[in-house]
Formats: structure tokens, sequence, C-alpha cells
């Protein structure tokens, strides 16, 4: 998950680049589902996900033919499947990099391209997994003591968890020093590792540039203006309930049907974010760390992409008037068939 938030929006540990993982065996949520964003703005939200290509490839099929359609995918909403289909819409250029997470097999006709394309394919993901198994101390000093409770699959040189919690490391908190500095934060350390073997989910503060993040945000708001009438930017002015119910997935949450935008895809291949999946597999499942034993595991899988949607969630002083009006209504309906 890739958090667009505004500076000073909300009181919240996420903040605007940081890429949430989370084990996927924990409840999760955008939000409590009886209390409302305290938010003065909508906080947007993209979700970034990765599966193995193994016993993946009719997801992985099915994904690829969406994308070139414009379509959502069979498990998505019927009643949106077509919102970024029709006249003007075309498929967003890819790296070498979103092409294999896509699960492309070369674009050459001939049998020695495909085969040349294969062959740089699988060095690249070697190179990879490599670099994600190799990982140095925690910033800011040495290593601390191990990850986890020890054992079969304790990685060296990972500090305490507990002692992370006390110093806020991996919750998503900065230093005073990296406030501002757009360079910090976007590789998984020791202490993101040794966070989340503890607490099954871990904040990677700026995994992705501000610029990327703020046309992502953009393209998401200019979608819902020239659709569907809903005004990110002056709320009060532009949402009814009427155009809520057309905008929004009818799965809550303030989820957004949306996946194929321009943005959207350069963030979904941006190497911050299969580097941060990378690390953390392979200093957890990929080696049966405490916690996250698992045979079936292999040590270093391909991964593809798993497409998924984005959200903005409505503050709730955009909500109450919507949801006051409507109960109004329904009073007076029934007050007219009282006896």
């Amino acid at each position: 998950m890739v958090e667009s938030q505004p500076a000073g929006a909300c009181a919240s540990q996420v903040r605007s680049g940081d890429y949430v993982l989370w084990d996927p065996r924990l409840p999760h949520t955008t939000g409590e589902s009886d209390a409302f964003s305290r938010s003065s703005v909508p906080r947007q939200v993209l979700y970034c996900a990765f599966m193995l290509a193994r016993d993946n490839d009719t997801l992985s099929a099915e994904q690829r033919a969406c994308r070139k359609s414009g379509l959502h995918m069979s498990w998505a909403p019927s009643a949106q499947r077509y919102e970024e289909t029709g006249r003007g819409y075309e498929e967003a250029p890819l790296t070498p990099l979103g092409q294999a997470l896509y699960g492309y097999s070369g674009n050459g006709e001939a049998r020695r391209e495909r085969g040349e394309a294969a062959r740089l394919e699988s060095l690249r993901d070697e190179q990879q997994w490599q670099a994600a198994e190799n990982i140095g101390p925690p910033q800011g000093g040495p290593a601390q003591g191990r990850g986890g409770r020890g054992g079969r699959g304790a990685a060296q040189g990972l500090p305490k968890a507990a002692d992370l919690l006390r110093a806020g490391g991996g919750g998503g908190e900065r230093k005073p020093a990296d406030e501002g500095d757009e360079t910090a934060g976007r590789e998984v350390t020791a202490a993101h590792v040794a966070f989340f073997r503890r607490y099954g989910y871990v904040v990677v503060e700026r995994a992705l540039p501000a610029e990327l993040v703020a046309r992502v945000a953009e393209e998401v708001k200019a979608h819902l203006l020239k659709r569907h009438g809903v005004d990110l930017a002056d709320l009060r002015g532009s949402l009814s309930a009427a155009r809520m119910q057309r905008a929004f997935s009818p799965d809550g949450s303030g989820m957004i049907e949306l996946y194929w935008l321009a943005a959207m895809e350069e963030a979904r291949q941006h190497p911050a974010l299969l580097a941060a999946t990378q690390r953390l597999y392979a200093h957890t499942w990929a080696r049966s760390a405490p916690g996250f034993k698992d045979a079936s595991a292999p040590p270093r899988p391909r991964l593809h992409f798993y497409v998924d949607r984005c959200s903005a969630r409505m503050p709730a002083s955009c909500l109450l008037p919507l949801l006051q009006v409507r109960v109004g209504v329904r009073v007076r309906v029934r007050v007219t068939w009282l006896p």
C-alpha cells in the first residue's frame, strides 16, 4: 500500500510515498468500519502487491488481457468493470521489469530473441534476489541482536524488535533530520525486517518519489472529476449521495475501481516496491524464520504483479451532511404512512 497524504492533514504514522507491507494473515482494513476519517481532506491509497508466478498463470493471463482492453478483472465488481474502457484508452508503457512482472515472455517473434529475453530476465531475477538476501546492519548503528526469538532461520545481525518499537523504528515515524529529505528511506534495512518479523507489518519510508505519488493522486482526482463530477478539491460543492454511489466501489471503505491509470502503472513497476517485497520474503518465508515456516515456500520465487485498485477515504465533514439528509428523507416517508 502506497499512501498519498497531504502534509499535516492528519496525525498518522503513514505519510505520502510510504510503502506499508503486512503479513496477509493479519486482519486489515482501510479504517475502522464504525468510524469516519479524521482528516480534513481525502486520504488516498494505492494498493501494490505481488504474487508467486507459480500456480497463478490464469490470473496473470487475465491481468494482461484486461490491461490491453481496459476492462477490470473478473473478481472486481461487475457494475464498474467498464469504468476505464472506451475511446482514448491506451496501455501505459512498461519497463523491462514491468514486462517481466506482468509475465510477458519477450517481444521478439524469433525463437532466438525469445530465448535471449528469457535469459536476461532470469539473470535479472537472480541478481535481485542476491541483493534481497544481503542485508546490512540497521541505519544509525551496529546490529543490536537477533530478530524474533532466534532459533533456526533467525537472521544474524537483526536488532531486537522490542528495542525497535521503543525507538519507533519500522512503524512509520521519522527522525527530525529526515523531514524534507527526499533521499531518506526507500530501502528495507535490518530494522525493517526485525520489525516485520515481530509485528507482522512494517512501513518503508518514502519508498516512492514524491513527484510520482503526486501524479497518481492527481490522475485519480482528474478521473473522478471528468467521469463522475466529483471534485476531491471541492467535496462540499460536488459530492452527493448519487455521485458517491456511481464513483465509488460497492465494496465500500472508499475503494475506487481504477487499475490502469498511467501513473498507477508507473508506480506499480517502480523497482523499490519489488526490492522491499523480495527483501522481506528473503528473511521470512524463504529461510523459515520463526512464525514464517512453510515447507512449500520456494527460496527465490519468480514474482508477478497482483494488480489491485486504489481508495480515497472521505473526511467526516463531507460525509455526515449526506447521511443526515438521507436519514431525514426516510423519517419523512415513514411519517406519511402513520395512521
